[in-house]
């Protein structure tokens, strides 16, 4: 699996986003838990919130990976097998955009949590296809 391309779509998206002005949220994101779930309409700057960490913390740096599970490349690939591979290459935090877009996503988030040591930022914004979704990913 090559991610150069995806590590490419990521340089371009961060070069555009500014530390300006970061959301009010960004500060108090526990950013350090393992599994971090952004949701809320669309347009209210989740993206954003994820593209500027990513800078700050990442910028050009391989252990971090922004993809949008609305990629058509996500039709005809398991988003678990992909997060896999990518810690495979030394991957430590995976931002996963509009994972509501990803069918079956929550059972696939569940099985990355559980069984990689990866860092996982989901955004999602429809709020109904998010709770409809079958795998208990409730933890204390």
């Amino acid at each position: 699996m090559d991610f150069n391309i995806f590590f490419e779509e990521q340089q371009k998206l961060i070069r555009n986003i500014s530390l300006k002005n970061k959301r009010y949220l960004y500060e108090k994101i526990k950013w350090g838990n393992k599994c971090i779930a952004l949701l809320g309409q669309r347009g209210v700057g989740k993206t954003t919130l994820m593209l500027q960490y990513l800078k700050e913390f990442y910028h050009d740096n391989p252990k971090a990976l922004y993809i949008s599970a609305d990629n058509p490349y996500f039709k005809a690939v398991s988003l678990y097998e992909f997060a896999q591979q990518f810690e495979k290459l030394g991957g430590n935090v995976l931002f996963i955009d509009e994972i509501h877009k990803y069918d079956e996503w929550s059972s696939h988030i569940k099985s990355i949590y559980d069984m990689t040591d990866l860092k996982v930022v989901i955004s999602g914004s429809s709020m109904l296809r998010i709770h409809k979704q079958k795998a208990d990913l409730s933890r204390e």
